[in-house]
């Protein structure tokens, strides 16, 4: 796992095709017309292949509107890596699925995915979850549930943290 002791494990258990990750496990409420940042930590023992952030956009009553992916990001090995996009919900989107997409190309292969999240932001900010501490809360039941992060408190990311710059403002 890239935060706690858990991460989402998928095995692609044949070769070829393209391997989606686990859904959140709902629907997420966004609003129309507005721009939103998701991401997640990818991490797999062979390199090499390629992972997206895949989102799928849903009316408020949950009928089908668009799926959004590409860009994929080259992932290498043994390492934990960030996935990134961003993306304006279209007029009539009221929910979305975000989904972590790996390319697991012509091997079977296991990856793990962390850290999903999704802001109403232009970029993608540190990740937030209610048990990181002072200023991190989350809105209902711990790991079950969104979390929100007070402005000005930020706890600074394992790779800032091993470049040996640690710092919570």
């Amino acid at each position: 796992a890239y935060y706690g002791s858990y991460s989402d494990k998928a095995v692609s258990s044949a070769a070829g095709g393209v391997l989606i990750g686990q859904t959140t496990g709902e629907y997420l409420s966004v609003s129309p017309s507005t721009q939103y940042s998701a991401s997640f930590w990818v991490y797999t023992a062979t390199g090499g292949r390629t992972a997206d952030v895949y989102l799928i956009e849903f009316t408020a009553a949950e009928a089908f509107i668009q799926e959004n992916g590409g860009g994929f990001l080259t992932i290498p090995a043994s390492t934990w890596t960030r996935v990134t996009r961003t993306f304006t919900t279209t007029a009539t989107t009221g929910k979305v699925s975000i989904r972590p997409r790996w390319d697991a190309g012509a091997v079977s292969q296991t990856v793990y995915f962390d850290g999903i999240q999704l802001e109403q932001k232009a970029y993608a900010t540190t990740y937030t979850d209610g048990s990181l501490g002072t200023g991190y809360t989350w809105t209902s039941t711990a790991h079950a549930s969104t979390s929100t992060r007070e402005a000005g408190v930020v706890v600074a990311d394992k790779a800032i943290m091993a470049a040996g710059i640690n710092s919570r403002t």
